[in-house]
């Protein structure tokens, strides 16, 4: 199996035995190029036929029942798992016995790093996993402690190199986890021009989404999705810092109001494999305790930059990436246990 986006050629990977072309949108490996290799006796059908037998068999080994993916969750499962997670902490100091904490004596106690109130439990790309169920730091501690016990918390320093990803804080109109997707063709292939029917509509349960993996069969090869979705009610008024990341071209709107423009220009970046732009960032006031409309406006053709005026239809890797934060460079926050 290849790096994603790994092969440089078509005779030189398959006669060194390399069965398998990722991300599996194959570049290479199509029906045209392979029979002028064949042709031109670069390749031999043998070859072929051995490089796809051996996909073949992978799958064959790897097939679990009908074959559709799937959760498979269960309360030992789920309690073996924790337990794991719980011994693989390292205390590498107690002085004088400090800890544990014994929650009927605390009155105050300070929460510090924007990762307690993150989603953060895998690696990123192939390393991300979709939990069942997921609870952060501070809402673990904020639930072991009594009522009356104050809880101060400060985001402290910035660690992220992007917004982080709002997989958790949005829900559809009708109360999903998660945003509803909207694909509409183009009236025809090299149009820029939207349908007014929808093509197809799913739910979307992340904000990063790969969509070369997910886009309808059959659509234009120019197309438009529209991502729909509420915020989860802010517990104060706050502002809100957005960040948009596309591969291809985007608008953010909140409650209707244009927050961020990444569909006119860009700027140029190294996200979705370094075909798609910088992330883009907007601040909108929110109230608490209210839900806020958030529409995603994508299309797959990426927007002209500085310096590069190119508008290329993403065929293979057109993406999506909306982030965000409360913005916390108001200081501290002061809250009742």
């Amino acid at each position: 199996m290849s790096d994603w986006f790994g092969i440089y050629s078509i005779d030189l990977s398959i006669n060194a035995g390399l069965d398998l072309e990722m991300p599996g949108t194959n570049k290479w490996r199509i029906l045209d190029l392979m029979n002028r290799s064949i042709g031109s006796r670069k390749l031999t059908v043998r070859t072929v036929k051995e490089r796809a037998r051996k996909v073949v068999e992978l799958a064959k080994r790897i097939l679990d029942g009908d074959g559709v993916e799937r959760t498979v969750e269960s309360a030992e499962d789920t309690a073996l798992m924790r337990k794991v997670a719980a011994e693989s902490i390292v205390l590498l100091k107690n002085t004088n016995g400090l800890l544990p904490l014994n929650p009927n004596k605390i009155k105050t106690i300070a929460i510090v790093g924007g990762n307690a109130k993150a989603v953060v439990l895998s690696g990123g790309g192939s390393a991300a996993l979709k939990p069942s169920y997921f609870v952060s730091p501070y809402d673990g501690v904020t639930a072991a402690l009594p009522q009356g016990v104050e809880v101060l918390y400060s985001e402290g320093a910035s660690t992220y190199m992007e917004m982080p990803t709002l997989d958790y804080e949005l829900f559809t109109l009708s109360g999903e986890r998660g945003w509803t997707g909207t694909w509409y063709a183009h009236q025809d292939d090299e149009s820029m021009s939207a349908l007014n029917t929808p093509y197809s509509t799913r739910l979307v349960d992340e904000t990063r989404i790969f969509i070369s993996t997910s886009a309808p069969k059959g659509i234009t090869r120019r197309w438009t999705m529209r991502l729909e979705g509420e915020l989860k009610p802010r517990e104060r008024d706050c502002l809100f810092e957005f960040g948009l990341t596309v591969a291809g071209r985007a608008k953010l709107f909140v409650d209707g109001q244009l927050v961020i423009d990444n569909w006119t220009r860009q700027r140029r970046g190294q996200s979705f494999f370094s075909t798609g732009s910088m992330e883009e960032k907007g601040r909108v006031a929110l109230k608490a305790g209210i839900k806020h409309h958030i529409l995603v406006e994508f299309c797959n053709v990426r927007a002209p930059a500085d310096n590069d005026e190119d508008e290329m239809v993403m065929d293979s890797n057109p993406g999506v990436r909306l982030g965000g934060r409360e913005d916390g460079r108001g200081g501290g926050d002061r809250e009742e246990g």
